[in-house]
């Protein structure tokens, strides 16, 4: 089992991923949020997103993103 969550550790709305790195052993994710560009480190990311919209900022870390993303919103 992992470490505990961070005191901030929760849900932030109005925050738009905009890149998602991978470092190490975990992630790097910038986010566009109404108080400007932040970056956070993770030992996971989840997210809620439909797929389709994940596809431009998961490129970087997965490369075949765009391409399966695509055929699963075609497949519904």
């Amino acid at each position: 089992m992992g470490a505990p969550p961070q005191p901030d550790a929760r849900v932030r709305l109005q925050w738009k991923l905009t890149s998602l790195e991978k470092e190490g052993e975990g992630f790097v994710a910038t986010f566009d949020t109404p108080d400007g560009e932040k970056r956070v480190r993770a030992r996971a990311v989840v997210s809620t997103a439909p797929a389709h919209a994940l596809a431009d900022a998961l490129t970087p870390v997965m490369p075949e993103a765009s391409h399966i993303f695509g055929q699963m919103r075609e497949a519904i």
